[in-house]
């Protein structure tokens, strides 16, 4: 009878143990995220992290962006023209063209436009830190520390890199809900 208590008890530690580490599991080390996104942070994430070493641009940075802007590698550009950063198009570079959204005076229009095309999509996010790079607006940016990704989402916005006047909280949102700051 003593036995079959102790056995009880046992049993709900464990139970309740397991639960716990599963639950620290799924919240911190690996957070609930929908397929679509798990996957894209999955393939993409390698190539964010040496985009960090090589240019000083933080993993969630990339990896917000081009999930937001190419709906997380799902986007017309994204499929088509191997562009997940929405970089337009200028002079003779290969380029894909389509209808997109633009912000003009803070309302949304309908505009065509060009943009870069890859023959990979692991080159749009070498581009994009090309980008960030080479345009001396966007200076501002690596003067903030990697680990302010918040700075970061709005030194994007202040610098011009989206017309989407919410731009960073979009980003911050996505670094937020799907984790990306652990990266």
């Amino acid at each position: 009878m003593k036995w079959n208590a102790s056995f009880r008890r046992l049993l709900v530690i464990s139970v309740f143990s397991w639960l716990l580490v599963s639950w620290w599991h799924r919240s911190c080390v690996r957070p609930d995220r929908p397929e679509v996104v798990a996957v894209y942070v999955e393939t993409y994430s390698p190539v964010a992290r040496e985009l960090y070493n090589l240019t000083g641009v933080p993993p969630a940075i990339p990896l917000a962006v081009g999930g937001l802007e190419s709906g997380w590698g799902r986007s017309e550009l994204a499929k088509q023209g191997h562009n997940h950063f929405g970089i337009k198009a200028r002079g003779r570079q290969a380029r894909y063209c389509l209808e997109t959204t633009e912000y003009f005076r803070g309302k949304k229009h309908r505009v065509r436009d060009c943009f870069r095309a890859y023959p990979h999509p692991e080159e749009s996010y070498l581009d994009f830190a090309k980008f960030l790079m080479s345009q001396p607006r966007y200076d501002g940016l690596f003067r903030i520390p990697p680990d302010n990704l918040e700075g970061w989402a709005n030194g994007l916005q202040e610098y011009g890199y989206a017309t989407d006047p919410h731009y960073a909280r979009k980003l911050m949102r996505v670094i937020r809900r799907y984790k990306l700051d652990r990266l």
